[in-house]
């Protein structure tokens, strides 16, 4: 699904008047998620899952301008599941819902 589809499905689903709404609710979301992230590192949603930024052992990058070397460290986001998440994915769902 690309971005826009997701925008009108989001903005169905929520009763928004248009996308212009709809889209600054995600950009909202998203500036909190990296915000939240960069100041603790991760962020835990209770039974959906846990990102956690991890660092990555720096490499050497040379340029191809002038030959010049250096190292760049580097991070990478994490993704563990939780178990809600994954019976949503299953198709799996509580008896009392």
């Amino acid at each position: 699904m690309k971005e826009i589809e997701f925008l009108k499905l989001y903005k169905e689903k929520r009763g928004l008047k248009n996308l212009n709404d709809a889209k600054k609710r995600m950009d909202i979301f998203w500036d909190t998620f990296f915000e939240a992230l960069e100041l603790e590192g991760e962020l835990k949603f209770k039974d959906w899952g846990v990102f956690e930024v991890k660092d990555v052992a720096a490499r050497k990058v040379v340029s191809p301008k002038g030959g010049l070397s250096y190292t760049e460290p580097k991070k990478k986001l994490k993704f563990k599941t939780g178990l809600k998440f994954r019976d949503e994915i299953n198709g799996k769902r509580d008896i009392d819902e």
